[in-house]
């Protein structure tokens, strides 16, 4: 006869949500000191499109030490660090002027778009990562201090079995239109804030919510890239010499 052995397991580690959400550091979540990154740089006959999330607060990489890694992992001529530079530090100041949320309840009345404590933002993804064109939207609380966009993008990407590459930028995509979000709200313009909504959808709002993945076939990427092209050009330019970089960088944040 086969004998049974009953082990008793050791209890699971104790939850540590800074590991995935925001952490409270003296009063202000860590979640809020990640700014959104985009580089757009044309110059000396190069091109150079980036987009990634940095930590304004981080001990780590400094701006200067990652504008000389992307001109080394994109084979860009030095001169390129000072533009990289300078586009990094314009976007970092604005973050830490308008694209936070410290000091938004003294502008926002919470009465205003009903009694539920909530600040719905809608929120739009629409991006082609390599082969996989994504489009959706879906309401963001703003002021829930445990919605993080890292952890969300990551357990969207899982849900909707997208690749992993596709994590950084529905994060980025986050992160963007909340710093747009908090900016418009200060300027004191529309921002796009909804009451709390019903929990029951009508049929009609289906199809406005959900997701669609739709996955490129060859002819399909040939012909966007070649409209990518000639809007890259513009509609009086022609250099086939011409030459584009795409870099994407990974920060630690």
């Amino acid at each position: 006869d086969k004998k049974i052995v009953v082990v008793e397991a050791p209890p699971p580690p104790p939850w540590d949500g800074g590991v995935f959400g925001p952490v409270k550091n003296g009063g202000e979540a860590k979640g809020d000191n990640i700014a959104p990154i985009r580089l757009d740089i044309s110059a000396e006959g190069r091109v150079l499109r980036d987009a990634f999330l940095w930590n304004v607060k981080g001990e780590g990489l400094t701006p200067e030490q990652l504008a000389r890694q992307l001109c080394e992992d994109s084979d860009l001529p030095a001169s390129f660090e000072g533009y990289i530079l300078r586009a990094m530090n314009e976007q970092i100041n604005d973050f830490l002027k308008d694209g936070q949320e410290d000091g938004l309840e003294r502008v926002v009345d919470p009465t205003a778009y009903g009694c539920s404590g909530e600040r719905l933002h809608t929120i739009r993804i629409e991006m082609r990562v390599n082969d996989v064109l994504i489009e959706d939207r879906f309401l963001w609380d703003l002021r829930a201090d445990n919605n993080n966009p890292e952890l969300f993008a990551r357990q969207y990407c899982d849900d909707m079995q997208l690749p992993s590459d596709c994590t950084a930028l529905i994060a980025h995509a986050i992160r963007e239109q909340l710093k747009l979000a908090r900016q418009h709200i200060r300027a004191g313009e529309d921002s796009g804030m909804m009451k709390p909504v019903r929990p029951r959808w009508r049929d009609q709002d289906k199809g406005l919510w959900q997701p669609a993945v739709q996955w490129l076939t060859p002819a399909d990427k040939e012909i966007m890239e070649r409209h990518q092209k000639k809007r890259a050009r513009g509609p009086n330019a022609f250099d086939p010499q011409h030459r584009q970089t795409y870099a994407l960088a990974a920060t630690s944040l």
